[in-house]
């Protein structure tokens, strides 16, 4: 992909389709082959998050700049632009059923929107000074982190369920958080992939947190050292 910078990526559940940002355009790329197959240009700013719905059907992307498109993957057409935020996308999470999807910015909001046109649904205020990053549950619940250095959740209508924090700093590198019932644990450590290796970048910024598919691990990105976090249908991160 030569030597363009890359801010935002998805997978789609079908591991065929990899969705890539950079400035304004988003290229879809064949994975068994490498090949562009289709390029979305109609952002103003960088793309920084990306999300395919659960069941393919829909993508969205968000900008630095605050823009957010909804898109049918099948012709790749707009559905509709999602007007709202008045800082970047931090991230982008999809409800299970693919109904819903909400995304998260700098602005400290989370705003959530009909998948199937983008009508609006609901926005809350989340974090004081700005979201870095949201994931949806299995139960439909999510999970955000802010630069106020606090991890929350919150039910499908927006009230805070749990919280874990003030953390120390602001989070240095991939971590994980083990989520179950009770509420977040305190234990946080570098991530462990399959292979049993640490994978611990080190910088300044939290980011996109995203779920395992069987609910157990919340983990985290660091934008500064890899600008994106996808994790594939058998729950391994990328």
């Amino acid at each position: 992909m030569g030597r363009m910078s890359y801010w935002g990526l998805a997978l789609d559940p079908s591991g065929k389709r990899l969705a890539i940002g950079s400035d304004r355009v988003v290229r879809i790329v064949e994975t068994a082959t490498g090949r562009t197959i289709r390029r979305l240009a109609v952002h103003t700013d960088w793309v920084v998050s990306i999300g395919f719905s659960p069941d393919g059907r829909r993508l969205v992307t968000g900008d630095r700049g605050g823009g957010l498109v909804l898109w049918e993957t099948r012709q790749w057409d707009r559905v509709s632009t999602l007007a709202g935020h008045r800082g970047a996308v931090t991230g982008v999470a999809w409800r299970p059923d693919g109904r819903v999807v909400a995304s998260a910015s700098q602005d400290g909001t989370v705003r959530q929107w009909e998948a199937e046109g983008g009508r609006p649904l609901r926005n809350w205020m989340a974090h004081e000074g700005g979201v870095l990053g949201i994931a949806c549950r299995a139960d439909g619940q999510l999970a955000t982190v802010g630069r106020d250095r606090v991890a929350r959740t919150w039910n499908q209508a927006g009230a805070e369920q749990d919280r874990r924090g003030p953390l120390d700093d602001i989070v240095t590198r991939v971590a994980l958080w083990s989520v179950c019932r009770a509420g977040w644990s305190s234990a946080i450590g570098p991530v462990r992939c399959d292979c049993g290796e640490d994978r611990s970048p080190n910088h300044e910024r939290p980011g996109s947190p995203a779920w395992r598919p069987d609910e157990g691990l919340f983990g985290l990105k660091t934008p500064w050292s890899f600008d994106g976090l996808a994790c594939d249908p058998m729950g391994r991160l990328g």
